[in-house]
């Protein structure tokens, strides 16, 4: 089965967001820890990461990849997301079909 790597097409950002959403797993398995034990504030992942590098809890490389999971998570949940104003826009210009004709 081919698998869309181009981060550019809609299943290929979706890719990316769940792969790196699996690999960054463990971090938020170490992130529960540390709020578990007091070492951490309770609060979302994201909002966890420079705090917890700074204790030492997660790497560099660790809250990078927490950050570019959130992100990518964030780009794939707002692929289909618009203003108010964007979509009454979208609304009016789609014409509707013409209404059916019955035939006897």
């Amino acid at each position: 089965m081919h698998v869309p790597t181009d981060p550019q097409s809609a299943l290929g950002r979706l890719e990316r967001a769940l792969q790196l959403c699996l690999d960054v797993e463990p971090v938020h398995k170490k992130l529960r820890e540390g709020v578990k034990t007091n070492r951490l504030p309770k609060a979302r992942p994201e909002q966890l990461l420079d705090r917890a590098c700074e204790i030492g809890l997660l790497s560099e490389d660790e809250r990078r990849l927490g950050r570019d999971a959130e992100a990518a998570r964030q780009e794939a949940i707002a692929v289909d997301s618009f203003t108010l104003e964007e979509y009454k826009r979208f609304a009016t210009a789609v014409t509707p079909p013409p209404p059916a004709t019955v035939r006897s």
